[in-house]
C-alpha cells in the first residue's frame, strides 16, 4: 500500500468527521494509521491527532484521546492545528484551562489561524476576579463571582 492510500483514507475520515459521523470518522483515521504502520513507519502526527479528536467525540476514552493528542504535539510541536485539536479534546474532557494554554500556544505560531481564534472566541472571555487581592480560586472570589452580578 503506497502512502497515497493512508492519506485518502485519512482525508475520507476529515470528511466523515466534518459531517458529523464521528464513529466512521475514527474508523477511517485508524485504518489511516494502520496502513502507515504496516508500511514500517510511524503514523503522520495528524493522522493521531485527528484520530484522537474522533476518539474523545465517538467514546468516552477521553484520557487515550488526549494522549494521542499529546503525542502528536510532541512530534510536531510546531504544528497549530495539532494544538487546535489538542484543545478540542480537552475541551471535551472538561479541561478547560488545558485548552486554553493550547489554543494560545498554537496562536503564538499562526496569530491568524482562524480554527485557534474561532476556539477561543467561543470559550468566552473570563471576568477579572471580583477581589484583584486574591487568586481567582479563593474561596472568597468564587463565592462573589457566582452570586453578584457583571
Amino acid at each position: 500500500m503506497s502512502q497515497n492510500a493512508a492519506e485518502r483514507t485519512f482525508r475520507k475520515g476529515l470528511a466523515r468527521l466534518q459531517a458529523g459521523e464521528n464513529i466512521t470518522a475514527l474508523a477511517y483515521f485508524e485504518a489511516a494509521i494502520r496502513i502507515e504502520q504496516r508500511r514500517g513507519r510511524p503514523p503522520a502526527p495528524r493522522y493521531v491527532s485527528y484520530y484522537g479528536v474522533g476518539l474523545a467525540q465517538a467514546t468516552d476514552r477521553l484520557e487515550e484521546a488526549r494522549d494521542a493528542c499529546e503525542n502528536a504535539v510532541a512530534a510536531e510541536f510546531y504544528n497549530p492545528e495539532l494544538l487546535l485539536n489538542l484543545g478540542r479534546v480537552c475541551m471535551l474532557a472538561g479541561d478547560r484551562s488545558a485548552a486554553h494554554q493550547a489554543y494560545r500556544t498554537g496562536l503564538r505560531l499562526e496569530p491568524d489561524h482562524r480554527g485557534l481564534r474561532q476556539a477561543l472566541q467561543k470559550m468566552g472571555v473570563r471576568r477579572p476576579p471580583r477581589l484583584g487581592f486574591l487568586r481567582r480560586s479563593h474561596p472568597v472570589n468564587r463565592v462573589l463571582g457566582r452570586f453578584i452580578a457583571p
